[in-house]
């Protein structure tokens, strides 16, 4: 039988671009988002829309010089050597093509940020879009992924189990609609881009307890499906203790201060 879809995204904030990138490619994406404000509660509509990219054009017009060894080293300093850094090798490499795709394939009219500095970086590496909020980086990509002829939107629905046969392989998301049905979309890939689980107040006391009296401003939907449905199929699991703490917000912008 042949699959509804090729990939299903769960998660309509960095999920986005993967959805791009995936169409770009011409397979068919279904992006399944559980919040219908989405576009202003999740998390990425609630950053400064800041994307690190290691040695792009933006940084070479004005000499600046960077490189994923930079990038390592910042990422060490900033962890106390405590983070990823075979993982932080890798996303540095592919961070700069990423922008550019970003801005000459995808169309965001991102540019440079270089009147600040990001805490953690010793160059200016981190690009945004005019007005550096996340929801104007939601809308851009919001715009782009309604207009692609390989992609459709199911808003509010939420990812609640991935069907593996006996080898492994995907054959199909289990989707949940609002009133409690719950779907089977065929699909050979579905992708976690779920966020956190900062909304979760069992997996905060399992895996954060220091940060259960904190007030949460993040999406109320980061609940740790990706971690709940990883799990069951035997995912590893790490780096769980880690979180970015900021000591201030701006509740009617939508805003993380630091």
């Amino acid at each position: 039988m042949s699959a509804d879809v090729d990939l299903v995204v769960a998660g309509a904030g960095g999920g986005l671009v993967a959805a791009l990138r995936a169409a770009q490619h011409n397979f068919d994406v279904l992006v399944v988002e559980v919040s219908k404000s989405f576009r202003r509660g999740n998390n990425t509509s609630m950053s400064t829309s800041m994307i690190p990219g290691v040695d792009t054009r933006w940084q070479r017009e004005l000499g600046i010089e960077d490189s994923p060894d930079t990038f390592v080293a910042d990422v060490r300093a900033k962890t106390r050597g405590t983070g990823d850094l075979r993982l932080a090798r890798t996303l540095a490499e592919v961070s700069g093509p990423l922008v550019e795709w970003l801005a000459d394939d995808i169309g965001l009219p991102l540019g440079l940020m270089t009147d600040t500095w990001y805490p953690g970086h010793s160059v200016h590496r981190c690009h945004t879009v005019e007005g550096r909020h996340g929801s104007h980086l939601i809308d851009h990509l919001v715009a782009r992924v309604r207009a692609h002829p390989r992609i459709d939107v199911l808003v509010p629905v939420r990812l609640v189990d991935v069907v593996v046969d006996d080898t492994g392989a995907v054959r199909a998301a289990v989707i949940e609609h609002q009133n409690g049905a719950r779907e089977d979309i065929s699909t050979s890939a579905v992708l976690l881009a779920t966020n956190g689980f900062g909304a979760d107040p069992q997996l905060l006391a399992e895996h954060l307890p220091e940060v259960t009296g904190f007030t949460y401003h993040g999406s109320e939907h980061s609940r740790g499906d990706a971690l709940r449905i990883g799990g069951r199929l035997g995912a590893d699991r790490a780096f769980l203790d880690s979180y970015q703490g900021h000591g201030a917000l701006v509740p009617r912008q939508a805003t993380l201060g630091r």
